[in-house]
Order: C-alpha cells, then structure tokens, then sequence
C-alpha cells in the first residue's frame, strides 16, 4: 500500500465510529436540490452513527451509542501507525500527509464540538443518556490531537491548533443561532439514485446515502 493511501486510511479511521448530524445551519450553502433531499429523507437533524465497520445507522434506541467506546482504542491505533510510517517513509513525504491527516482530525474536532453542545436542541432524535458520549466523543479527539502534538512536534508544518481550530473543508457553525429554519419550502421529487450517490454526504463524509435510507427507521 502506498504512503497516501496508508494516511489516506488513517483519515477514514478517525470517524469510526462517530455519531453526528447534519444541522440544518450546514445546508445554507447547499443547492435547494440536495438540502431537498436531505429532508424527504428525514436526515436533516437527525443524529446518526458511523459505526467502526463504516456502516450508518439511525438511533432506534438507547444502546447503540455504546459502539462509541470502541473510539479510544481505534486513535491510539492510528498514533502507532503514524509512528511505524515515519519511520517507513521519507520524512518530507510524511510530513506532507501527516498536515493532512491533522487538517481533518482537527475539522472532526471542530464538528464533534458542535454536535456536543447543539445536539440537545437540534436534533430531533436526541435522548439525555446520549449526552455523556457526545462528550466523550470530543475529549477522545481533543486527547488523540494533544497526543500528536507532543510525539510529533518536530514534524509539524504548522502549529497544531489546540484552541482555536482551524477552518476546513466541512463548514461547521461556531456558534448556535435563534433563527428557526423557513418552513414551506416546496419540496422535489426524489432525485434517481445515480444523483444521490453523487451528492453531499458521500463526497464530505463518504458516506452511502442509500444505505443510509435503508436504514432509516420505519
């Protein structure tokens, strides 16, 4: 396997497992078309989780949060193997993907710091017990983020941002908003599944959108 995809494999590895949603906030830059599809499908504010086999399911109940304790074991894999690729591969290389691979832990961080403190009144499927493994979820990306920082300090580009984040490829809302989403909107047909495929879910999070809606609770 090649070094970019070894780091490239890595990245996936740090949103498995995962539980998230799609905040209504993230559509505003989205065409009417694929935030129409969103909620035919009933996926706008809906808490999911990416388990650590990649596959996504709808809460149904109160259990299935607990794949989440899986999460510490899978980062502390993923530093070891960052440690056995330095020494693998030329350092410059590494370097160059290792930024990368910091880029999106640092934009899961930003994400999973969102859904911790929004999911409570955004999402139309949340339940208190979830509470303390959103925030579990957060602390084990902060800690995995610290850690790198400490045994990989003199590989860095850049400065790790441990505080501030930095901004990325997924637009994360800083801060909460009072505004309620406009309700009314004419709604399409669904599109074939050709065009869903290709739509936002599988190009930002890599997911499968019909698997996702077969799924989906009845």
């Amino acid at each position: 396997m090649s070094q970019t995809n070894d780091i490239l494999e890595l990245s996936t590895q740090i949103l498995r497992p995962i539980i998230f949603y799609i905040s209504q906030e993230m559509l505003e830059g989205l065409e009417t078309e694929h935030a129409e599809i969103l909620e035919k499908i009933e996926l706008t504010n809906s808490l999911m989780l990416l388990d650590i086999n990649g596959d996504p399911l709808f809460f149904e109940n109160k259990i299935e949060h607990i794949e989440l304790l899986k999460k510490e074991k899978v980062l502390k894999s993923n530093t070891l193997k960052l440690i056995e690729f330095k020494a693998k591969y030329d350092i410059e290389a590494f370097k160059y993907h290792f930024e990368e691979y910091i880029n999106d832990l640092e934009a899961w961080i930003e994400a999973s710091d969102y859904i911790r403190l929004n999911a409570k009144t955004e999402a139309r499927n949340y339940f208190k017990e979830i509470q303390p493994y959103l925030q579990l979820q957060y602390d084990n990306l902060k800690q995995h983020h610290q850690e790198l920082k400490q045994r990989f300090a003199n590989v860095i580009f850049k400065p790790l941002q441990t505080e501030v984040l930095v901004k990325s490829n997924i637009n994360v809302p800083k801060s909460q908003t009072s505004e309620k989403p406009k309700k009314g909107r004419k709604k399409r047909v669904l599109p074939s599944d050709d065009e869903i495929d290709n739509y936002l879910l599988e190009t930002v999070f890599g997911l499968d959108l019909l698997k996702i809606n077969n799924k989906k609770p009845k």
